[in-house]
């Protein structure tokens, strides 16, 4: 079979016996067997559309991107009506950060199929991540006229709502779609992500339980159910049965994830071992010497969001949110290698001269451009998780600052435990696990601290909450900002905000709630056996 041999009336490739034996294996996650079957059919058929869609898919699967991408773009290339191959494009387009290129696949797949509801969905999501809200939302408000009983559109459209601060409608967002189907979970956790107020406790808290006992055989739609009955229980005092839910929550959503504590560890081993004080030195003006961004880095829930919101008020900085393209970049441009050889990022990292610096850190650059809307100088990223990755960071862009904002140990971990993440941070689900993954945070910011000591500043949140105008004061000064009063007021910077703490910092900076966690207190001994002498 080659890229002819296409479905006119599916656009779809007709699959050879082979193929249909390999689908078969990657359905019972037999990945191995199913490659092999793929790889021997492409050696004789290499312009086999359904067989390169099944290898992108298996490479995707692996974490392996840039094959994955390659793949996928020959099977378009070859077989330009088939939807699904740039779909599939697009959505690995998409994980690599490569997003013009990803909308631009999805608006020809879309001008070809108006009617293809993942691509509309994926492309109105990489609208909202690279900050065209109000356009989300519009398009969003258009396409729920055309499915007003689909529940999962009107909670999408209800998060999109929440991020622009548009309170009430995101309320009634999420009621309608719970109107359509009480089980729809993921609404339920929308109200309670609203914090106090958006869940009428009696009622919906039955209607909660309603849900949860009657899942059956669909658990995996209760886990945000139960986080967000445990915050109603929590918004009513009632701690023990909320402790109950967070737990019942999180051990479910456990089964789903494969994180390992112990990797994390060894990966912080590998760059403490690989970044040294001769090899800083070494590399520190090798990349591209933009002093355009400035990092936040740390725990989630630590207080990123409010400091940013901070910068953010200032006229020189822009605040762009959680970006996506240090990970993207580690994956494309190293982890085919890494996979290859299994080696660590920090072996890779070792080899790259000069030139691979400043290819890297003007990519980030470039890269950064879609999420920035003004013509400010300089311009945030807070992917929380950028502190694995500082070495890379440090390398490529040897002018960036990185803000360090740090929690205290117990209610910053006990916070991670208690937030429902729909997708990442699968430390989150267990109590030691979160524990020993701010252990090793707190041990690889030492290493930098001290390694580019000049690079790197800490913001305290209990100290923020308590002297906001010494610390922020303190904070523009180390980033060599003049003092602006905006900054002591970012509530009232209007701006979207994509965190669980979008509610939190659109009000004034106070130490209300900072000690909420102490009520959970008598059952968090695990947690503070595995933090020693950090709790």
């Amino acid at each position: 079979m080659t890229g002819n041999d296409v479905d006119a009336a599916r656009n779809e490739p007709v699959l050879s016996r082979a193929l249909a034996d390999a689908i078969e294996h990657l359905t019972a996650d037999r990945l191995g067997l199913a490659e092999d079957i793929v790889r021997r059919h492409l050696n004789d058929h290499p312009d086999d559309v359904a067989a390169l869609c099944i290898l992108g898919d298996l490479a995707a699967r692996a974490g392996v991107l840039s094959e994955a991408v390659d793949l996928f773009q020959r099977a378009v290339d070859l077989a330009p009506r088939y939807s699904e191959a740039r779909f599939n494009l697009a959505r690995v387009l998409a994980r690599i950060a490569q997003i013009p290129r990803a909308i631009s696949e999805l608006t020809a797949l879309l001008s070809a199929d108006p009617s293809n509801l993942p691509a509309t969905k994926l492309r109105l999501a990489l609208l909202a991540q690279t900050g065209q809200h109000d356009r989300a939302v519009r398009e969003r408000a258009d396409l729920l006229r055309r499915r007003p009983h689909d529940p999962y559109l009107w909670i999408a459209q209800a998060n999109e709502l929440k991020t622009v601060g548009r309170r009430e409608e995101a309320i009634a967002g999420f009621r309608h779609a719970l109107a359509l189907n009480p089980h729809a979970g993921e609404a339920w956790w929308g109200l309670a992500n609203l914090k106090v107020g958006a869940l009428a406790a009696d009622d919906d808290v039955d209607a909660m339980l309603f849900a949860i006992e009657h899942a059956g055989e669909h658990w995996r739609r209760t886990i945000p159910t139960h986080f967000a009955l445990a915050r109603a229980f929590e918004d009513a005092g009632a701690y023990e049965p909320a402790f109950k839910h967070y737990s019942l929550g999180n051990a479910l959503q456990r089964r789903t994830r494969d994180y390992d504590s112990a990797t994390t560890t060894q990966e912080v081993d590998a760059t403490i071992a690989q970044f040294t004080p001769s090899f800083a030195a070494d590399v520190s003006n090798l990349g591209c010497l933009s002093r355009a961004p400035i990092f936040i880095v740390g725990m989630p829930r630590a207080g990123s969001t409010l400091v940013e919101q901070i910068l953010a008020s200032h006229s020189q900085v822009e605040g762009t949110s959680e970006l996506p393209i240090i990970p993207a970049l580690v994956n494309r441009k190293l982890g085919a290698e890494r996979s290859r050889h299994d080696q660590t990022f920090s072996s890779v990292l070792a080899r790259l001269d000069g030139t691979d610096l400043r290819s890297l850190g003007d990519e980030y650059i470039a890269g950064a451009a879609i999420y920035r809307h003004t013509d400010r100088p300089y311009f945030i990223d807070k992917l929380p998780t950028n502190w694995m990755d500082l070495a890379l960071i440090c390398t490529m862009l040897p002018n960036a600052r990185i803000i360090d904002a740090r929690r205290d140990a117990l209610p910053c971990c006990f916070a991670n435990w208690k937030q429902y993440f729909p997708l990442g941070h699968g430390f989150s689900n267990d109590l030691r696990d979160i524990a020993f993954y701010y252990r090793d945070y707190v041990r690889a910011m030492a290493h930098f601290q001290h390694v580019v000591p000049t690079r790197i500043t800490r913001v305290d949140h209990t100290l923020l909450l308590e002297n906001p105008e010494r610390e922020i004061r303190a904070l523009l000064e180390w980033l060599e900002l003049p003092f602006e009063p905006a900054c002591l007021t970012p509530h009232l910077t209007n701006r979207p905000v994509r965190t669980a703490s979008s509610e939190q910092v659109r009000r004034p900076i106070s130490t209300a709630g900072a000690d909420l966690w102490r009520h959970f207190e008598p059952w968090l001994g695990e947690m503070k056996t595995a933090l020693g002498d950090l709790a």
